[in-house]
Parts: structure tokens; sequence; C-alpha cells
């Protein structure tokens, strides 16, 4: 019987500077970069406004 995937719930920062970081997941040990991120996994929601809009 085949594994199931990882979820990568639970990720570690392993490096980062001004336009991207990349994580590592603790549980498989693969490493992710900006690109493969998923926008829902994008920290706070992009409505669409900057702090110059408020």
């Amino acid at each position: 019987m085949p594994a199931e995937p990882c979820k990568h719930a639970r990720t570690i920062l392993v490096a980062k500077d001004e336009h991207e970081e990349y994580r590592e997941c603790l549980e498989c040990g693969e490493i992710f970069d900006p690109s493969d991120r998923e926008p829902a996994a994008e920290e706070g929601a992009n409505f669409g406004e900057s702090l110059s809009d408020a």
C-alpha cells in the first residue's frame, strides 16, 4: 500500500531575502521555493490595497 503524500503541515523558514523566502517541511524535508507556494498559503489576505490607501 503506497504511503500518503506529505501535507507539509509543519514548515520552518530556512532562508529569506527581501523578495523571497524558502521553507523546509519538518515532516519530509522537502524545500519549497517561492514559486511553489499556493496563493492560499500567503500570509494575510490581499485586498488590492496598500497602507497608502488607508
